[in-house]
């Protein structure tokens, strides 16, 4: 796990904080292109991410990726509609 660059906090478009930003590089384990779901291994443990289907099309089992992560405290759960 790799800190950004001068990212303790950052700001998202609806004007909330984005707490505890950091990177991970990995390999991309299995992956279902229709879902968006893929399983990024890290090394210290591995990650379920979810993406739009289109923006994980061009990516393959043994690809390495980084993911930029951080959370915001209190916003709503995100729901399937």
């Amino acid at each position: 796990m790799e800190r950004m660059q001068g990212e303790k906090m950052g700001m998202m478009k609806d004007g909330s904080m984005m707490m505890g930003m950091h990177k991970m590089t990995g390999t991309v384990g299995n992956i279902d292109h229709a879902k968006g779901v893929l399983m990024l291994k890290t090394g210290a443990a591995d990650m379920t991410l979810h993406f739009s289907p289109d923006s994980i099309k061009d990516l393959k089992e043994g690809d390495t990726i980084t993911v930029k992560l951080g959370f915001s405290k209190g916003m709503p759960a995100a729901t399937d509609k």
